[in-house]
């Protein structure tokens, strides 16, 4: 079957292209739409159980000790992090690596102590944290949300999502930024954000906002202050952060998949800035 680029890419950011869970996940896809596959990734990774177990069995106890410390700090991470959260040396673990290396589940990039490891089968540490506490899944499920925000063809009405508060907040932000009224308009914005209301839908509405907030002259720096500001909810931002600390050229360690998907809302962002400069000078 033909399939649009917006259609795969999903399945390109949760199998890093590898062939086994490509075939997985292309299976589930059938007959669902990008939405659905990604809301229903629980219940595919449940219907999988079988699988994920069968490959952690197949690696030796030690291994298998260092390859979960690695799935569990779900990043690109050095030896001495796995270490750390293997509770083993870090010249055992430099070993135990090697050889996960050479079995092909561990691979790397850089050289010497900049050495980062990570899974070669993404899906491994989306499985291991769902198996986790609810904060753990939860990090899992805002991560699908930023993907179907990004990537669904599917428009949300951002108006009806808001409540009458939240639009007069972010009409007032809006109207500040035009004015030059820079401190005004941050304080609004950070009244906006407080206000706000983490839910499915949160992700679709900041895509709707920042791109018109950065045309109208906020900076990255300003952004990043807000949307960070309150730890409980800046851990369902991970995408969004990470995106606009890229965009500061800033060094970002975050999972593979979530910079897949930062890079996509770049692009977003990027195109979107672009319409709303062409708006404003009209």
């Amino acid at each position: 079957e033909a399939r649009s680029e917006r259609e795969i890419r999903p399945l390109q950011i949760l199998t890093g292209g590898d062939p086994r869970l490509l075939v997985i996940i292309a299976g589930f896809a059938r007959h669902r739409s990008l939405k659905e596959l990604l809301e229903e990734l629980v219940s595919l990774i449940d219907d999988h159980t079988e699988y994920f177990r069968s490959h952690l069995e197949g690696l030796g106890k030690t291994e298998r000790r260092v390859y979960l410390a690695l799935v569990d700090l779900w990043r690109p991470s050095t030896t001495a992090e796995i270490a750390a959260r293997s509770r083993q040396e870090v010249r055992a673990v430099s070993s135990l690596l090697g050889r996960l290396v050479k079995r092909g589940a561990v691979a790397y990039e850089g050289k010497g102590q900049k050495r980062l490891y990570s899974a070669t089968q993404r899906l491994y540490s989306i499985y291991y944290k769902l198996r986790r506490q609810r904060d753990e899944a939860a990090v899992v499920q805002s991560l699908i949300q930023w993907m179907v925000a990004c990537l669904s063809s599917e428009r949300l009405a951002t108006e009806a999502i808001q409540s009458a508060s939240m639009r007069e907040w972010w009409t007032r932000t809006r109207s500040l930024l035009a004015k030059g009224e820079r401190d005004l308009a941050l304080r609004a914005l950070q009244s906006a954000y407080d206000q706000l209301v983490i839910n499915e839908d949160t992700p679709g509405l900041l895509l709707h906002h920042v791109p018109e907030l950065i045309a109208l002259g906020l900076t990255e720096r300003e952004l990043l202050r807000v949307l960070t500001s309150d730890p409980q909810k800046s851990a369902t931002m991970t995408p969004i952060i990470a995106t606009l600390r890229s965009r500061l050229h800033e060094p970002v360690r975050v999972p593979l998949e979530v910079l897949e998907v930062a890079s996509d809302l770049a692009a977003h962002i990027d195109k979107a800035v672009e319409r709303a400069n062409k708006a404003l000078r009209l």
